[in-house]
């Protein structure tokens, strides 16, 4: 047992001297380690923060300075997202979901801002450098996996941002001192192990366990080769003996009250659309179920689907759809979808976007 203490003290420790005796050297290594687990405290509140940023600021941004109309604004405890386009009458076909130019301008900016504080704190600044590229390479990387993000532009910004990551850890590698696996311990606990438990959150809104390396296995192999770093930073205070206690208590709270926020402010947000909704809904014709509609011999008609992201919202669908008359379409047929499970024999209606109040309110329009 002495043994084996010994030598996990001695691998992990990052501030030990030659005179120190065996349970200095532990307490040392464990503060140490304790001191990226009081920092991985407050990855949570950072990371959704970062999501914001890329994910919502680009399309929130045209709406601020040039007039786009916010067409979708979602957030949940685990994501984030909006959506706008630009005026005119069939400028839903060229909704905004993310502007590739001013995404990679907002993290530039905000990893130029948190390099403010690398030298009083490099530990923080590489963990908000590091979220801040994962926020951003999430996008292009499932795309590269999932979907259609082969091309030369999705390649680029996958490799951009994975070397924003690879700063923040570096930062954070070299923020101790020590061998290759000291280096490689601090970003894999600072911000490799938060990552894993945030993406196993995802299995229980019904992902794949899937998700979990596909979250951490860039951030590991990047931790692996920020350990090659060794260089420490200059006039780096030593590490404190005592355990953060404090910091670790006080990421923890942030952590539950800043999810408590989102859900709350997902709730109301939800409240507000349906009121907006059904506030809608009221000027529309109410006809009769079994009215009898003109019979056309020859229809000139167009199939109308819900599309991300605004779905078969009525505030969205009509305006576009009353412009179709300008065109001689005197039909629309409403195709909404169901869905199914590959394991289980079972149809799911209606979607998320092809709520059952929303296609009423469009036939009735």
């Amino acid at each position: 047992m002495t043994l084996l203490l010994t030598t996990f003290c001695y691998s992990t420790s990052y501030i030990a001297s030659t005179g120190d005796s065996e349970s200095r050297q532990c307490v040392q290594a464990m503060n140490g380690i304790s001191v990226f687990l009081a920092n991985a405290a407050f990855f949570y509140p950072a990371y959704w923060l970062s999501m914001f940023l890329v994910r919502a600021g680009p399309a929130l941004l045209h709406v601020a300075f040039l007039g786009h109309r916010l067409v979708s604004f979602g957030l949940g405890p685990l994501w984030v997202e909006a959506a706008c386009y630009p005026p005119g009458a069939f400028a839903a076909h060229e909704t905004l979901r993310n502007s590739s130019v001013l995404e990679a301008g907002i993290v530039l900016g905000a990893v130029a801002l948190a390099l403010l504080v690398r030298r009083k704190h490099t530990t923080v600044s590489g963990l908000l450098i590091a979220v801040i590229g994962q926020a951003a390479l999430t996008g292009p990387l499932l795309g590269l996996l999932f979907g259609r993000g082969h091309s030369a532009a999705g390649i680029a910004a996958l490799c951009a941002y994975a070397a924003v990551v690879l700063v923040g850890l570096t930062l954070l590698s070299s923020s101790v001192s020590g061998g290759y696996l000291k280096r490689f311990t601090a970003p894999a606990i600072g911000f490799c192990l938060p990552l894993a438990i945030f993406s196993s959150s995802f299995i229980w809104l019904g992902a794949d366990w899937r998700i979990i390396p596909i979250f951490t296995a860039p951030s590991l192999s990047l931790a692996a080769i920020a350990a090659l770093w060794n260089r420490s930073p200059s006039g780096a205070a030593p590490v404190a003996v005592t355990f953060p206690l404090r910091r670790f208590a006080a990421g923890l709270a942030l952590t539950l009250v800043f999810a408590a926020a989102i859900h709350a402010a997902q709730a109301v947000r939800d409240r507000s659309q349906q009121t907006a909704r059904a506030a809608f809904a009221a000027t529309l014709p109410k006809p009769a179920p079994a009215a009898a509609y003109p019979k056309i011999f020859f229809q000139r008609g167009v199939n109308f689907t819900a599309e991300g992201p605004a779905g078969y919202d009525p505030q969205s669908a009509v305006p576009l759809l009353d412009q179709l008359k300008t065109f001689g379409v005197d039909s629309i047929a409403l195709v909404p979808y169901g869905f199914a499970e590959a394991k289980q024999p079972a149809i799911h209606f209606p979607g998320g976007m092809e709520r059952t109040e929303d296609i009423e309110a469009i036939s009735a329009a």
